[in-house]
């Protein structure tokens, strides 16, 4: 992007971080065509693009404070896409690989096979599954399916190693009295 286009998204995000939503549609009207273009390259369904772009903005306008003034606009919007999008990609090759999993234990035991305890655990460990937050899904999928370290938790989720062990604990006692 040329200079003044730059300057401009960085004026409509200071904008944006005091409080004026309507900077955000200008920030797209510069940046779709771009950000479409992007979301060809990791995605197949326009869908999953729409979705991509939708996020974005609602990450603009959280993180919109963050941006500092001397730093590349576009460079800083696209950076947030990028990792937005490889974020979803990674949760959906695991939720991929984890399904995975379920249908060869299908397709390996016949109906009469699959045990009625297996049954009820499964059931049981959905119901937890779904009381919990997106955020501590991932941890759980990360930890314990992916058997992830922490300091490998720490840099996927870009948070310090200390906030996911304290994560991780409020997560067992959450877990623990339901």
């Amino acid at each position: 992007m040329d200079e003044k286009t730059n300057q401009r998204l960085s004026e409509l995000l200071i904008l944006l971080a005091c409080g004026k939503k309507d900077a955000l549609l200008e920030i797209y009207a510069i940046m779709s065509k771009l950000l479409y273009t992007i979301g060809n390259y990791y995605y197949t369904q326009e869908a999953d693009i729409k979705d991509a772009i939708q996020n974005l903005l609602e990450k603009l306008l959280r993180e919109a404070r963050k941006f500092k003034y001397n730093i590349n606009a576009s460079a800083w919007i696209l950076q947030m896409y990028k990792n937005s999008i490889n974020n979803h990609l990674k949760r959906r090759r695991i939720e991929k690989k984890y399904i995975d999993m379920e249908t060869e234990i299908c397709m390996t035991s016949s109906s009469f096979d699959i045990d009625e305890k297996y049954i009820e655990n499964y059931l049981f460990v959905r119901e937890i599954f779904d009381k919990l937050s997106t955020y501590e899904q991932d941890l759980v999928i990360y930890r314990f399916w992916c058997n992830c370290s922490l300091s490998e938790m720490a840099k996927i989720l870009k948070k310090p190693l200390t906030t996911i062990e304290s994560q991780l604990t409020k997560l067992k006692d959450k877990i623990t009295k339901i």
